[in-house]
């Protein structure tokens, strides 16, 4: 005999589906079956949520485990495409987060969430899509292992790893303890949450908006025009941005051609990343001298008045005064240094 378990007999909500009573009301060996498997997954939520759906469904045929299972998988995709973000959880009652979009775009819309919610970033690495953060979870947030439990409860702070990965073109982040395992707490989905939330707002795929740092950091934003073209806000008058800018260019590699501070513009040269050859020591001594391609895109970057004097609108152009090609490629590249 199937025993079942109290909670499921005193549903805590009124609208609550009644798991069948399986020691007063005859249930088919089916019905068994399909609980016991809810049963053994621990997935007795879910169980709910089918009963529901099989109340609503007249197909008797179609009233299967396997067919509401797909069932949910459809809604999710739908969900997923409507909104670009989900949230999803796994058997362990593990959250993760889904985002419908490339791994350079999410790692970019994650760091600049981090920021607006001002979490503390120890450090990150966008060639291996992760983030190493110290998260406030409480003093009795620890995980009960080892020495670095009393930092918790000392700090009232634990270290999360937050990682991306890409599959069937979906991007991935979940997060992960110092020892690379795998964390299902309230403090960790509710984290996840947050940046599902930052994801659907205030870092979305086509603008981004940040909210949250020290000076010069809230105000700065990136959009994308009803023409397509990407461009960049800085929350600084043009004759300060434009300073703003120069640094920016050098310090992530630009060869700056010529600049006019008068006309606030910069005509910079850039290489696709990938494209750039790799030094002989002969180079790097400076014995010979260094290989690039033979053909480097050059650009137009201009600065021009926001709609207030107070900030500054940055676009950049091709030599035949066009919306360049990479440009938004050079727009994020900019973007990510002057978050950083």
């Amino acid at each position: 005999m199937l025993e079942i378990p109290p909670d499921l007999t005193t549903p805590e909500t009124i609208s609550a589906k009644r798991v069948p009573n399986i020691t007063e009301t005859p249930i088919s060996a089916q019905t068994l079956a399909e609980f016991e498997e809810f049963q053994s997954s621990q997935e007795l939520a879910k169980y709910q949520d089918y009963l529901t759906w099989r109340e609503t469904n007249n197909d008797a045929e179609s009233l299967s485990i396997t067919a509401f299972r797909e069932f949910k998988k459809s809604q999710q995709n739908t969900q997923l495409s409507r909104d670009g973000v989900l949230i999803v959880s796994d058997n362990q009652g593990r959250e993760i987060l889904l985002v419908r979009d490339t791994l350079d775009s999410s790692w970019n819309r994650i760091d600049t969430a981090l920021i607006n919610l001002n979490i503390q970033l120890l450090n990150s690495s966008k060639s291996n899509y992760d983030f190493r953060i110290s998260y406030k979870v409480g003093r009795d947030g620890g995980t009960n292992q080892g020495w670095r439990n009393w930092a918790t409860l000392l700090t009232g702070r634990i270290i999360f790893q937050l990682k991306l990965e890409e599959q069937e073109g979906i991007v991935i982040a979940s997060l992960f303890d110092r020892n690379n395992i795998t964390i299902a707490t309230p403090e960790a989905n509710s984290l996840l949450r947050q940046l599902a939330v930052q994801l659907k707002t205030f870092a979305g795929e086509d603008q981004q908006f940040v909210i949250g740092g020290i000076n010069p950091l809230p105000g700065l934003s990136l959009y994308k025009t009803t023409s397509g073209q990407t461009q960049l806000i800085i929350p600084e008058k043009p004759e300060i941005a434009w300073r703003t800018i120069n640094r920016a260019l050098r310090e992530a590699n630009f060869y700056i051609d010529k600049s006019d501070i008068d006309s606030l513009h910069f005509w910079i040269r850039y290489v696709v990343p990938g494209n750039k050859s790799n030094q002989g020591l002969l180079a790097r001594l400076g014995l010979r001298k260094n290989k690039y391609p033979e053909i480097i895109d050059q650009y137009r970057m201009q600065l021009e008045p926001g709609i207030s004097m107070e900030s500054t609108i940055v676009s950049i152009w091709n030599a035949n005064q066009q919306p360049a090609e990479k440009g938004e490629e050079v727009i994020y590249a900019i973007f990510e240094k002057l978050k950083n």
